[in-house]
C-alpha cells in the first residue's frame, strides 16, 4: 500500500517511513487496507511497550495514514480510532540532559585525537543549534558567508518550512570551505566520497572514547545551547525557541516543553 502523504518533506518522509515499518511488522504491505483491524493496532503498540518513543511515533502515522484511507473512502473506519485513550501510547518524559560550560570544554577540547572532520562538525554543533543530520547535510550552496547566514529550504528541514540561520564567526571557522562547488558537504563524515553520513553509533562513540563524556548525545547539544542562552543572555523565548526551528503552532505545548 502506498500514501500519498504531500509535500516531499523531510517530516513527510519521517512519517512515510513509520508507515511502511509498521505496515511490515503487521505483515499488511501486500495486504488491502480493510484488513487492518483494532487487533493489528493493538499488536503494534505491544511490539514496543518498552519503547513509548517509538510506539507513539507508529501509532501517530498509522492513524494518521488510516484517517487519510478513510477520508478517500479506501475503507470505512479507521481502526486506530477504536483504541482507548487509556490505551495509546503516552507521551515520553521531557528530556533533562544539558551540558554545562565545564563539559562543553571537555567536548570541544578533546583529551584523545578525535577525526579532524568530526571535532569540526561536533564544535559547529555546540555554536549552532542545527539539528544533527541538517547540519550534516550541509553544502556550500546553504552557506553565505558574505551575508553570515545558512538557509534551508521547506524540503530540508523536519518542519517542512524554510528556514535561516545567522552564522556566527566561530561557526564559521569550523567549516573550512576550500572547494567552491555548491555540492560539495562542508563536513564530509561519512568515508566514502560524496556519501551521507549513516554512522552515527560510531561518530558517538568516538566521541564519548575522545572526550570522556560517556553520556553524549548528539541532540543534547540543542538543548545545552537553548538552556545556557536562556540563562546567559536577555534573549527571550520567542527567539530562542526560532533559532531552534520548532514549528510555532507546537512549541508552547509540545516541543519548547522538552528545552
Amino acid at each position: 500500500m502506498r500514501s500519498e502523504l504531500g509535500d516531499d518533506t523531510r517530516h513527510k518522509r519521517y512519517e512515510a517511513s513509520h508507515v511502511r515499518l509498521g505496515l511490515a511488522e503487521l505483515e499488511k504491505s501486500e495486504q488491502p487496507p480493510a484488513s487492518i483491524t483494532e487487533d493489528h493496532i493493538k499488536r503494534l503498540l505491544q511490539l514496543y511497550r518498552d519503547r513509548p518513543a517509538t510506539a507513539r511515533h507508529r501509532f501517530g502515522a498509522m492513524s494518521r495514514f488510516l484517517d487519510f484511507l478513510q477520508d478517500q473512502k479506501v475503507i470505512q473506519s479507521n481502526p486506530a480510532q477504536s483504541i482507548s485513550k487509556k490505551r495509546r501510547p503516552k507521551p515520553p518524559a521531557p528530556r533533562s540532559t544539558f551540558y554545562d560550560v565545564d563539559v562543553l570544554n571537555r567536548l570541544w577540547n578533546p583529551e584523545k585525537p578525535l577525526k579532524e572532520v568530526y571535532l569540526r562538525y561536533l564544535r559547529f554543533l555546540i555554536t549552532t543549534p542545527l539539528r544533527a543530520r541538517e547540519a550534516a547535510d550541509l553544502t556550500v550552496a546553504h552557506v553565505n558567508m558574505s551575508r553570515m547566514e545558512i538557509s534551508l529550504s521547506a524540503r530540508e528541514t523536519k518542519n517542512g518550512e524554510e528556514f535561516v540561520m545567522p552564522l556566527s564567526e566561530i561557526a564559521k571557522q569550523q567549516m573550512q570551505i576550500t572547494i567552491q562547488t555548491e555540492d560539495q558537504r562542508v563536513f564530509q563524515l561519512s568515508s566514502k566520497a560524496d556519501q551521507p553520513m549513516k554512522s552515527w553509533s560510531h561518530f558517538n562513540a568516538s566521541v564519548r572514547n575522545a572526550t570522556g563524556v560517556y553520556n553524549f548525545n548528539l541532540h543534547d547539544l540543542r538543548r545545552s545551547f537553548s538552556t545556557l542562552i536562556a540563562e546567559h543572555s536577555d534573549f527571550g523565548e520567542g527567539l530562542i525557541d526560532g533559532l531552534l526551528n520548532h514549528k510555532q503552532s507546537v512549541t508552547r505545548s509540545g516541543a519548547i516543553r522538552h528545552y
